[in-house]
C-alpha cells in the first residue's frame, strides 16, 4: 500500500511540472515568444530530477547531485531573502544642496531642481519603508520563487531578470507560475525585462536603462540571488555598465559645444582620420602613450634614450613634461572640449615645437586648440549627435574614421586613437589613474603646469578616495573617475583584441591594474629596444598626413540645413503638453519619465529628429534623476508630489527656453557664447527659474612664471 502512494505521489508531482510547464509555454508564447521557441523544445545541457518538500514544492537536483535549494522549504528561503532584500538601500546618488556657480544653460535649471529637495535633511529610505522601487535587478531567474515573494511585499516598477544559465531558467519553467508574473506586469503596466543566457548580459540591461530611461538606473536595487562563479562574473559586468551609464550622461550645453565645435572643424577644412587602413610597417611601429600622472617621472630617462624608436603620443598635460624633457612627440592626444586647454599649450614657450606635432581629438574639440596645430587629425565622436546625422546626411562624410571610449581622461584617447588609427603595439607611461600609495604628488613632478604655473591639483577629480590593485601590486589610491577611466582603457583593448593576441599593450605606469595590458617596468624593455631601429619619423608624418587624414568638402551652408528650429520648438511644446497632465501618485510621475523617455528614445532612431531629440534628452534625465530621488526621499507621499510638481514646473521652463538657445547653433562654442547675451546673464528669467551670470574661463596658470626654456632641445 505504501508503495502504491508513492507511485500516485509521485505520478501527481510529475503531471503537476508537465502541466505547469505546458502552461507557462502557452502564455510565454503571448508574451515573449522568442523565449517560448528556444524553451519549447529545449534540451538540456544538464541533466537533472525534481524533488518534493513536505509542502510540496518543487526543488531541482542537477548532474552534481546537489539540490539547488539547499533546504527543505525553497519558498521559506526566498521569503526571508527578500525580507533582507527590502533592509538594503537603493544605489542613490546624493545631490547637494546650493548655489550654482558653474554659469551653464543646464546649470540654470539643474541647480533649482536639486535646490527643491533637501538632501541634506533626509536619508535614503530602505526598500521596504516604500510601496514601490523604481527599478530592480535579479540576478539569478534560479527557480523562481523569489520573484512573486517580492511581488507581495513591494511593486517593482520595472523589473530585470537575469539568468545567465539557460538550464536553471528552463527548470524554473517547472517550477512557478510565470503566467501570474507575466499578466500581473501587463496589467499594471509596468516593465518587465528577461535576460537569458551568457551573452550580451550587461548590454541588454544598458539598452533597456538607455530605452526606458538612465535615471531608473539612479534609484536601483540589486537582488543577487543565489550564487556561482557565473553569477560572480555577470554582477561584475553589470554593476560596472550601470555605473559607467549614470556617470556620463552628458548636458545640453556639452551637446551644443559639441555640434558648434565639430561644425567649426569642418568648415575651416581641418583634417579629419580617413578609414583608409594605416600601412602594415606603421602598424608594427611601437606607440608610446604618454600620460602626466606620478610614475612618468620614473621613466623619462627611458623615454629620452629610445624617442626616436618608438611613435610618441603626448596625452595633453605631458606635453609640457615633454618639452622639458627633451622629448619630441608625433601626436598631441586631447579629450577635451573646454577652452582652458588652450592655456595649456600657450605655456610653451616655443611655438615651432609644434610645427611637426598632430593633434589626434574627436571634432568636438574646442577650436582654440585645433588652430593651435598646423596638422590635424580629427575622429567623429560616435556617441555625439554630429557625427551620426552628418554621415547620414552626406556622403563625403562615410569616409571619416569614428572613435570610441575616448573619454574621460586624456589616456583614454592615447590609447583608444592609437587603436583606431591601426597601431598594434602600445606602451603606457604616467597612465597610472591614481597614485601608488608612498607618492604624494598626483601629477609628475616635472610638470610646469602644475608646479611653476601653479595650476591646481587638489580639487574633488584628483582626490583617491580608496584603493585598488597597482600594477606592479603595489597599492594604488584612486577615485571614481580615475576608475570609469580604467575601465573604458580595459574595454577598448578588448574590442580590439577580439578574443585575439592581435593588440599588445604593454603597461609601464606604476599605478593601477589595467586589465588587457601587460605589466613591464621601462628597465626591462631596455635589452628588447637596442634591437630596434630608427623610425624616420618626417616620412612618416608626411605619409600619414597624406594617406590617414583629409578635409571635408562641405560648405557652411549646406550644414546649416541640419538645423531644424521649427521642430524643436514644435517637440518641446508637445512634452511640456504631456508634462502639465496632473499626476497624483509616485508612480505616476516615475510612468510619466519613462513614458517620455521612451518616446525620445523612439524618435532619436529616426534621422528626422535624431539631432533635436540629443539636444534634449541629456539634460532631462539628469532632471528626471533627481525627480525619482525627490519621490523616493520623502515618506509623506503629499509632500513628495508637491515637491515633484515644483520640480516638474522647472523642467517645463528649460523646455520653454531651450528652443531659444537653439537658435544660436551652430555658433554656440564654448566659453564664447556668452555673446550672444549682452546682459551676461544665462538666458532670461522664466516664472520657476531666474537667469544666472555665465562662468568665467577657468584660469589654469595661477603664477606667472618666466619659463627659461625659450626652445625646445631635443635631448637622448
Amino acid at each position: 500500500m505504501e508503495d502504491n502512494s508513492k507511485r500516485r505521489d509521485f505520478e501527481e508531482h510529475e503531471n503537476l511540472l508537465k502541466n505547469r510547464f505546458y502552461s507557462n509555454i502557452q502564455i510565454i508564447k503571448k508574451f515573449l515568444p522568442d523565449i517560448a521557441s528556444e524553451y519549447e523544445n529545449y534540451i538540456q545541457k544538464k541533466k537533472n530530477h525534481f524533488i518534493f518538500g513536505k509542502n510540496g514544492i518543487p526543488n531541482v537536483i542537477f548532474e552534481n547531485n546537489e539540490p539547488f535549494f539547499k533546504c527543505d522549504d525553497p519558498l521559506f528561503f526566498c521569503r526571508m531573502q527578500v525580507k533582507n532584500l527590502l533592509k538594503s538601500r537603493p544605489f542613490f546618488r546624493k545631490y547637494k544642496n546650493g548655489i550654482c556657480k558653474k554659469g551653464k544653460f543646464q546649470d540654470k535649471f539643474l541647480s533649482q531642481i536639486i535646490n527643491k529637495v533637501d538632501f541634506e535633511k533626509n536619508e535614503c529610505p530602505r526598500a521596504g519603508e516604500r510601496n514601490y522601487i523604481p527599478a530592480v535587478v535579479i540576478l539569478g531567474i534560479g527557480l523562481g520563487y523569489q520573484i512573486t515573494e517580492l511581488l507581495k511585499k513591494v511593486t517593482p516598477v520595472n523589473l530585470i531578470l537575469v539568468e545567465p544559465d539557460k538550464d536553471i531558467f528552463y527548470a524554473s519553467l517547472y517550477c512557478i507560475d510565470w503566467g501570474k508574473i507575466l499578466n500581473y506586469f501587463s496589467e499594471n503596466k509596468l516593465g518587465l525585462k528577461i535576460i537569458i543566457g551568457e551573452d550580451n548580459i550587461s548590454e541588454g540591461i544598458s539598452d533597456f536603462f538607455s530605452r526606458h530611461g538612465k535615471f531608473l538606473a539612479s534609484n536601483l536595487i540589486y537582488y543577487v540571488h543565489y550564487k556561482s562563479e557565473l553569477i560572480k562574473k555577470v554582477q561584475k559586468d553589470v554593476y560596472k555598465k550601470i555605473s559607467d551609464l549614470t556617470y556620463a550622461i552628458g548636458f545640453v550645453d556639452d551637446t551644443f559645444y559639441g555640434i558648434s565645435h565639430a561644425f567649426w572643424s569642418v568648415v575651416n577644412r581641418k583634417a579629419f582620420v580617413k578609414r583608409t587602413s594605416l600601412r602594415d610597417a606603421f602598424k608594427e611601429y611601437p606607440v608610446f602613450i604618454i600620460a602626466s600622472g606620478p610614475s612618468l617621472d620614473n621613466d623619462l630617462e627611458f623615454l629620452r634614450k629610445y624617442q626616436d624608436k618608438a611613435i610618441i603620443v603626448a596625452c595633453g598635460t605631458a606635453l609640457d613634461i615633454l618639452y622639458h624633457a627633451g622629448i619630441h612627440p608625433d601626436f598631441y592626444a586631447n579629450t577635451e572640449r573646454t577652452p582652458e586647454i588652450r592655456q595649456s599649450l600657450d605655456i610653451i614657450p616655443d611655438n615651432h615645437f609644434f610645427d611637426n606635432i598632430i593633434l589626434l581629438a574627436a571634432d568636438v574639440c574646442h577650436p582654440l586648440t585645433v588652430s593651435k596645430f598646423e596638422k590635424t587629425a580629427l575622429f567623429g565622436k560616435a556617441d555625439e549627435p554630429f557625427y551620426k546625422i552628418i554621415i547620414e546626411n552626406f556622403s563625403e562624410y562615410k569616409s571619416i574614421q569614428y572613435i570610441t571610449s575616448m573619454n574621460p581622461l586624456v589616456g583614454n584617447i592615447g590609447v583608444a586613437s592609437s587603436l583606431f588609427l591601426g597601431f598594434r603595439n602600445l606602451y603606457l607611461f604616467g597612465v597610472d589613474c591614481g597614485k601608488v600609495k608612498k607618492i604624494n604628488n598626483i601629477h609628475s613632478s616635472f610638470s610646469s603646469l602644475y608646479n611653476q604655473h601653479g595650476c591646481d591639483d587638489n580639487g574633488e577629480r584628483f582626490r583617491t578616495d580608496f584603493e585598488v590593485e597597482g600594477n606592479f601590486g603595489d597599492v594604488c589610491l584612486s577615485n571614481s573617475l580615475f576608475q570609469f577611466s580604467v575601465r573604458k582603457i580595459e574595454e577598448v583593448l578588448d574590442i580590439f583584441n577580439n578574443g585575439t593576441d592581435e593588440i599588445k599593450c604593454i603597461n609601464c605606469s606604476d599605478g593601477c591594474k589595467i586589465a588587457n595590458t601587460i605589466p613591464v617596468h621601462s628597465k626591462d624593455l631596455r635589452a628588447n629596444f637596442e634591437t630596434f631601429d630608427n623610425i624616420k619619423k618626417d616620412e612618416f608624418i608626411n605619409i600619414f598626413i597624406k594617406e590617414k587624414t583629409s578635409t571635408i568638402n562641405l560648405s557652411q551652408k549646406q550644414l546649416l540645413g541640419l538645423f531644424n528650429q521649427d521642430q524643436i520648438k514644435s517637440l518641446c511644446n508637445e512634452l511640456i503638453s504631456f508634462i502639465k497632465n496632473k499626476r497624483t501618485t509616485r508612480i505616476d510621475y516615475i510612468k510619466m519619465m519613462e513614458d517620455i523617455s521612451e518616446h525620445l528614445s523612439y524618435l532619436q532612431t529616426t534621422k528626422e529628429y535624431f539631432l533635436n531629440v540629443n539636444c534634449i534628452k541629456n539634460t532631462l534625465q539628469h532632471a528626471f534623476i533627481v525627480l525619482t530621488q525627490a519621490l523616493y526621499l520623502y515618506s509623506d507621499e503629499k509632500m513628495a508630489i508637491e515637491v515633484a510638481n515644483q520640480i516638474r514646473d522647472v523642467v517645463i521652463d528649460y523646455l520653454t527656453e531651450l528652443p531659444e538657445v537653439y537658435l544660436h547653433l551652430p555658433y554656440y562654442i564654448m566659453g564664447e557664447e556668452k555673446a550672444s547675451y549682452p546682459n551676461g546673464i544665462v538666458g532670461r528669467d522664466l516664472p520657476n527659474c531666474n537667469a544666472i551670470m555665465f562662468g568665467e574661463t577657468p584660469v589654469l596658470c595661477k603664477r606667472k612664471f618666466d619659463d627659461p626654456q625659450k626652445k625646445f632641445v631635443k635631448k637622448y
